[in-house]
């Protein structure tokens, strides 16, 4: 057997003039590397150790790739946690209280092969709260059980299998029937790696709302990538990757799509260990080819690539300069210029994520059959929102583009006309009709635009005029670029079983699994970070607020003077707070404080009260 050493291992040299090109060294087959635990040595290790460990990955891993020595070092992200998302914790903080619970599966848990309990990241998340809110009492809950998905987070059928350490249970109340009877002002959810695509949204929305009923706080926890180099559960196949990622996608778009707080764990270590952004994407154009279904730009589609008696066009596998093929991409975009919807299609479909083809539908549907132009979007959770416009149906040549890229959903025409409710030129002669964030579930898919309506109905003729895609899944597939900082091995490696080929007595160690469980360090390296770059502070405003509103939430001016109203107003100008959800009402006599006066029709301007006062 040949043994290769840490400096026999540098001698290796990896020349590249294409800067695209996957370059890879392929050692013998009875080849062995030995590296111990060493933080230094694993760092200079992930530069030419370009697939993950041992034993299956065959040389093939999309997610490593050669590393550039020019690209830099991670970047923490934006604040993705804000003051103004987490109005019941800050009112339950400025009280002195607050009550805060975790839901989800083994990460948060201590079975999560931990060495001792303080490896725990719901600790650190703890000290986060409490370094942020000093002054207030915090009473936890780790309600989280291991091995477990969305769907069991969800079900109400699971009383008798719970076990003894979730507080509350008694062999009877599901699950999120106790986590709910805890009342937690503040609420973590996470899931994800046990779910992967078997992922049912509705059960996402589900728990998500039964906590926003009693009035908690929601943050959803994005899952991050199993080991790629681990044969447990096949961790280590693209399957299982993309799995989780389908999973992990989804959590993160919902919460962007509906403004709710969330921490990135996800795409965080997707920074640090394989070295790229999924969020931050570039999207070269896919390259046409003649006889294809993309024979050149502006050149008709051929009928022959049309597909279900030419009332569906698939996305060709035409590629790009980064080998990203449109039929298997996390993100698109496309420009059509098509003859003319006819009068038997009622609607077009148009899939936004791989989970329509799991029964969950999550599209954009564009409806024809009606007297104007009208969109609607399906979640993948069963929730429908539509988008009416004064558009006429194109029946004659029209044009449009459009893009999902992350959570983004952007469709654009050229129209003839303008109105005030169109009005948002981006250049090229394009309007933009719909600009929204979407929920949508990850890993590569096939797009397709597919026609609906009478028996007749075709798609029509069309070319098109540009098809651009990325994969967020490969570390070469658009993703912004950086040197990872971290190896895949660094993160699981179980420290116990691996110290020197160790089987006597226990020794001393940090945890570690070798598949998706990590050690003290990669919980140190992946997790911490995310956790303490978000604000957790309770605002000057909501406890300003609090103090001068009454029990049944109207606001009186005998409570308050000038002074109080300044806190309020400086409080949500320095923490960014948008108006209230509900704006509050003045009652009562109308202020003779001249300041007072002032302050109040200046608050009842920008939207953040409604002056209900009279004159006496």
């Amino acid at each position: 057997m040949s043994s290769f050493s840490l400096k026999d291992a540098l001698n290796f040299v990896i020349k590249s003039n294409a800067p695209y090109d996957i370059q890879s060294i392929n050692m013998p087959t009875d080849a062995s590397f030995i590296l111990d635990y060493n933080q230094e040595a694993c760092q200079k290790a992930g530069e030419f150790i370009l697939f993950s460990q041992n034993p299956n990955n065959f040389g093939k891993n999309k997610r490593r790739q050669v590393i550039n020595p020019a690209w830099g070092s991670p970047y923490m992200l934006p604040q993705t946690v804000k003051p103004h998302q987490l109005l019941n914790f800050q009112k339950a903080c400025a009280k002195g209280q607050a009550t805060v619970l975790i839901m989800g599966d083994s990460i948060f848990n201590a079975g999560a092969h931990l060495a001792n309990p303080q490896q725990n990241p719901w600790e650190e998340l703890l000290s986060a709260l409490k370094k942020a809110n000093p002054h207030v009492v915090l009473k936890e809950y780790n309600q989280t059980w291991g091995a477990q998905t969305w769907s069991q987070m969800a079900s109400s059928q699971n009383g008798s299998q719970i076990p003894e350490w979730i507080d509350g249970q008694d062999g009877e109340k599901s699950w999120l029937e106790i986590c709910l009877d805890k009342k937690p002002d503040l609420t973590f959810l996470y899931s994800g790696g046990n779910d992967g695509a078997n992922l049912n949204p509705q059960d996402v929305d589900k728990v998500v709302k039964a906590f926003q009923s009693i009035n908690s706080d929601v943050v959803l926890c994005e899952t991050f990538q199993p080991s790629t180099g681990s044969d447990v559960n096949g961790y280590w196949q693209v399957g299982k990757q993309d799995g989780v990622h389908f999973s992990r996608r989804y959590i993160t778009t919902y919460a962007q799509a509906h403004n709710l707080p969330y921490l990135p764990f996800g795409r965080w270590g997707d920074m640090i260990r394989d070295g790229f952004d999924p969020e931050i994407l570039a999207m070269p154009e896919n390259n046409p080819q003649e006889g294809s279904a993309y024979p050149a730009r502006y050149q008709n589609v051929p009928d022959t690539a049309l597909s279900h008696q030419k009332t569906t066009y698939f996305f060709p596998p035409i590629k790009n300069m980064l080998d990203v093929s449109a039929d298997s991409c996390t993100d698109w975009c496309i420009a059509l210029t098509h003859e003319g919807v006819s009068h038997n299609t009622a609607e077009w479909r148009i899939p936004l994520s791989m989970s329509t083809l799991f029964g969950h539908d999550n599209c954009l549907w564009i409806v024809f059959h009606k007297n104007h132009l009208e969109f609607s979007i399906t979640d993948g959770a069963g929730n429908k929102t539509t988008y009416k416009t004064n558009i006429p149906i194109p029946r004659s040549k029209w044009s449009f583009w459009m893009m999902v890229r992350g959570a983004r959903l952007v469709f654009a025409m050229r129209l003839h006309y303008h109105s005030e409710e169109n009005e948002n030129s981006i250049g090229l002669g394009y309007t933009k009709i719909l600009d929204v964030l979407i929920p949508r579930a990850g890993a590569p898919y096939q797009p397709y635009i597919s026609a609906s309506g009478d028996e007749n109905v075709t798609l029509g003729k069309f070319s098109i005029d540009a098809l651009c895609c990325a994969d967020a899944t490969r570390a070469d597939g658009g993703g912004m670029r950086f040197r990872p900082s971290v190896t895949n091995r660094s993160l699981y490696y179980n420290t116990e079983i691996n110290r020197g080929g160790h089987t006597g007595s226990w020794k001393p160690n940090a945890g570690g699994s070798d598949s998706y469980h990590m050690n003290n360090f990669g919980v140190q390296n992946l997790l911490y970070p995310v956790i303490n770059a978000q604000d957790w502070a309770c605002s000057i405003s909501t406890a300003c607020i609090d103090k001068i509103q009454s029990p049944n939430s109207v606001l009186h001016t005998e409570n308050i003077n000038a002074q109080g109203f300044l806190q309020a107003n400086l409080g949500l100008s320095l923490w960014g707070m948008p108006p209230l959800d509900e704006q509050p009402e003045i009652t009562g006599t109308k202020p003779s404080d001249p300041i007072t006066k002032q302050i109040l029709e200046a608050l009842s301007k920008m939207g953040i009260v409604k002056d209900k006062t009279e004159n006496c």
